[in-house]
């Protein structure tokens, strides 16, 4: 049982920055797909969401869980190495 919730762990902290990131890619989207270019020119806008501050934090979400899993795969590879080179 506790490898399994390891292995879910682990899964969750290497791939799960990509859940934030469709999010944020999907907010995108529909923003441009309804009439977000109408809003930009002073246009009343379409929706009342804020699409585009969503999709922003989103993003951010994203990249930050995605540095520190990169950092956290460097960590135990250089820790590694260096237990090999003794």
């Amino acid at each position: 049982m506790k490898q399994r919730l390891l292995a879910l762990a682990i899964a969750l902290l290497s791939a799960g920055w990509v859940l934030p990131l469709w999010c944020g890619v999907e907010a995108w989207l529909t923003f441009w797909q309804r009439g977000g270019t109408a809003s930009l020119q002073g246009g009343p806008p379409g929706d009342s969401f804020p699409y585009l501050a969503f999709a922003s934090a989103c993003s951010k979400v994203a990249s930050v869980w995605l540095a520190v899993a990169i950092g956290i795969w460097a960590y135990l590879g250089a820790r590694a190495c260096l237990r090999q080179m003794r």
